[in-house]
């Protein structure tokens, strides 16, 4: 299996497949090696991971190419697939969705039922992202343990979740969830989350690309925006990031030095950065 443009292949498959399967213990050869050897049938074991291995695989390409008209089939015709599609696209567009891969192969899986639930899964992801790894600028495998702790649980309760009801699996999954969240105030408290966005180098600091996502982000969401947000294709073909007050103003040597100043505060904050096209 190799999905064309998105540097995966069979490898990362097996590799995230392993991660569901053994939780946060997946890449400790020791651990796995002793379950191994408890094992009372081995060849149990090996069929039973192979059956899942087919099993994971039909929704990888889902995960990684959520726009193709095959993928999501099921949710086509609910109001979730919208949201699922564009945080989806977005974590890919920022650099920031190996980590959660197993987690959303593993919720994919276990709640098809549930499209709902998927969705607010996705976009805790991406506030995890977003607080954890882009502004508070940590590694891309912090927190990767619970991740994979929780996707293996989700995974091992697949079957449970047929039987159940959107209200007895929210109840289920919450403490999991939690867990999670906590991680994400953790790493990124309120307090830090508001010094992160008035930080003078957030140009600079944050790069290009997530600028570009958290504005388009913003953009959707204000009602009173007249003109449709570009979609992910026009941004990385013709838009680009400007800042409103120039970088290099007009006769800036013949400002007095306070003014300067104030230019040098404010010139790469937040509110002075906006999208624009090259026409």
């Amino acid at each position: 299996m190799k999905i064309e443009g998105k540097g995966f292949n069979e490898d990362h498959l097996l590799r995230y497949h392993w991660a569901i399967e053994y939780g946060g213990l997946a890449f400790n050869y020791r651990v796995f090696k002793e379950k191994i050897n408890k094992s009372n049938n081995v060849t149990s074991s090996v069929i039973n991971y192979t059956n899942s291995l087919k099993e994971t695989s039909y929704v990888l390409k889902e995960i990684l190419d959520p726009s193709d008209e095959e993928s999501f089939k099921d949710w086509k015709n609910t109001d979730y697939i919208s949201t699922v599609e564009k945080i989806l696209e977005g974590l890919q567009r920022l650099r920031a969705i190996a980590t959660f891969i197993p987690l959303l192969l593993a919720s994919r899986v276990a709640l098809k039922k549930f499209p709902a639930v998927f969705a607010d899964i996705t976009t805790l992801c991406e506030v995890y992202a977003f607080r954890v790894y882009k502004l508070s600028n940590r590694r891309a495998d912090t927190g990767k343990t619970v991740l994979y702790d929780v996707a293996n649980e989700f995974f091992k309760s697949r079957s449970k979740f047929l039987n159940m009801t959107e209200k007895q699996i929210r109840k289920t999954i919450q403490e999991h969830l939690e867990r999670i969240l906590s991680y994400i105030y953790y790493y990124c408290s309120n307090d830090a989350f508001r010094t992160y966005l008035s930080r003078e180098d957030i140009y600079s600091s944050w790069g290009r690309s997530w600028l570009e996502g958290y504005e388009v982000k913003w953009k959707r969401a204000c009602k009173k925006h007249k003109e449709p947000p570009p979609s992910w294709k026009d941004i990385e073909e013709k838009v680009t990031i400007e800042h409103i007050l120039p970088e290099t103003p007009e006769n800036y040597e013949k400002w007095s030095e306070d003014k300067k100043r104030i230019h040098r505060e404010i010139v790469h904050k937040l509110g002075n950065l906006t999208l624009a096209t090259w026409e």
